[in-house]
């Protein structure tokens, strides 16, 4: 009898070490990074994991270097707080920590920031950017001169009354305070977003194409800068520099149809038929009720008697 107890003991034991590997396998581990929005790393930042589920609320810190590293996580989806003083919390939800193995995350604090008082000026701005959005041309001018009186050198009010005299069709104002909000902020994308408008309606070409290949070094991304530039080369027949402006412009916004009708014409006056056929049924897709539609297959006629049978688009 004692033999078979033994036995019974011995085999319960080595159920039980078996076990026990077998469960810290199937926890999982979660590492990673806590920096400041410049990149600093911060040392002891508070991490707390919590399953809602089951209530289970897990605690641990970074060390000096910013670095976090917690095993024996069970696996479930978390909601992980991340806080230190002087820093805005972050919270990640469902923060899966997978079963046997382990998940990255860094994460980021932003530094708490206190409002300052809004100064008289901001406020008038404020309201004179409301009555901009709304329409409220007149309320709105009325607004940023007042700021301007304020504050002399303060770039915003500048460029909204150069803004709106664009709008209204003053062009030298327009000029004056644009140019100005230049002087006071080089790198405004926005500023010589409108200076090209106004070089354009001025049929200014060569001073159009600086303005808006400004704005296309200061943002890159900006499909309706590539736009412009590429209309300002068109009009002055330059079909070569359009076409790459335009290629740009409808690369960035595929979907952008005057971009693509725009491109149309330049490929056309460079001798390139058939990409100004696709160029132009591209722009009769994205506008099926285009007011230039009947004159827009008119040209698509012409152009395809030039094109021979085997180099027609498909």
């Amino acid at each position: 009898m004692k033999r078979k107890w033994i036995c019974i003991a011995a085999a319960a034991l080595a159920g039980a070490l078996l076990a026990s590997p077998l469960s810290a396998q199937s926890d999982g581990r979660l590492m990673g990074t806590v920096t400041s929005s410049d990149g600093q790393p911060i040392e002891d930042a508070t991490l707390v994991l919590s399953d809602e589920e089951t209530g289970r609320k897990i605690e641990f810190s970074t060390d000096r270097k910013g670095k976090y590293y917690r095993r024996g996580i069970p696996p479930a989806a978390y909601e992980l707080r991340v806080s230190k003083e002087g820093f805005q919390e972050f919270l990640g939800e469902n923060i899966r920590v997978p079963a046997g193995g382990e998940k990255t995350l860094d994460v980021t604090l932003a530094p708490l920031v206190t409002e300052p008082v809004e100064p008289i000026q901001d406020a008038s701005y404020r309201e004179g950017y409301e009555a901009l959005k709304s329409g409220d041309l007149e309320t709105a001018k009325t607004k940023m001169e007042a700021v301007l009186a304020e504050a002399p050198d303060d770039f915003r009010p500048h460029y909204v009354l150069g803004h709106i005299h664009l709008r209204q069709g003053n062009l030298d104002q327009a000029k004056t305070h644009l140019e100005q909000a230049r002087l006071l902020k080089p790198d405004a994308s926005e500023v010589y977003f409108d200076l090209g408008t106004v070089a354009a309606r001025e049929k200014d070409w060569p001073k159009a194409q600086e303005y808006f290949g400004r704005v296309t070094e200061l943002t890159p991304q900006d499909a309706e800068a590539f736009y412009s530039l590429g209309v300002s080369y068109l009009n002055e027949n330059k079909p070569a520099e359009a076409a790459q402006a335009l290629g740009r412009a409808v690369e960035i916004k595929p979907d952008h149809a005057n971009a693509h009708k725009s491109m149309g014409y330049a490929l056309l006056q460079e001798g390139r038929y058939a990409d100004s056929v696709t160029a132009l049924e591209r722009y009769l897709e994205l506008e099926p009720q285009a007011a230039d539609r009947a004159e827009i297959e008119a040209i698509l006629t012409e152009i395809r008697k030039n094109i021979p049978a085997e180099s027609q688009p498909e």
